[in-house]
């Protein structure tokens, strides 16, 4: 009875560990959602050089805020 609890305990854990892991990415970096000047094209990018370089092109980029539904 002791190992099923063990094992039982053990999987749970691990479920944790990897639902953590696949979550954690979502909330690591800002994310921009850029507009190009005619309003054709969209583009998302993660990194503040890519949203400055975009910006200097006439994009127009605004920070998409993440929040986890409750």
């Amino acid at each position: 009875m002791k190992k099923r609890i063990l094992v039982l305990l053990s999987v749970v854990a691990l479920m944790v560990v990897m639902l953590a892991t696949s979550v954690a990415p979502a909330f690591a970096a800002p994310t921009w959602h850029c507009v190009d000047p005619t309003g054709m094209q969209t583009r998302t990018v993660f990194t503040p050089s890519d949203r400055r370089l975009l910006e200097a092109e006439g994009w127009e980029c605004t920070n998409i805020h993440r929040r986890v539904p409750v």
